[in-house]
């Protein structure tokens, strides 16, 4: 359990990251910083139609663990996406503000 723990986190915190440089460093398109979740989602997409057509027990409840790795990058992608568009203007803004008084 200590491990899916450490792998949740660490999934998190790497597209977490990756979402920040997608949109401060490499571009400025406010849409392109979702495209990991739009790929996450679509593995995950292909791994729950697998699930669906495999009955092998093991291969199933792998398969089932991987879909919720998947999901927890797709909701740290989402989050941080959204928290960039709501706190990043607001502290550029006042940042600008902050070097126009000096």
């Amino acid at each position: 359990m200590d491990r899916y723990l450490f792998a949740m986190i660490t999934i998190s915190l790497t597209l977490a990251g990756g979402t920040y440089l997608l949109l401060c460093r490499l571009t400025k398109n406010r849409l392109v910083k979702y495209i990991p979740s739009f790929a996450l989602g679509t593995a995950a997409g292909y791994l729950m139609y697998l699930i669906s057509m495999s009955r092998r027990g093991f291969q199933t409840l792998a398969l089932g663990l991987l879909v919720v790795l998947l999901f927890v990058g797709i909701l740290s992608n989402l989050l941080t996406g959204i928290s960039l568009d709501l706190i990043l203007p607001f502290l550029t803004k006042r940042r600008c503000q902050g070097h126009h008084k000096s």
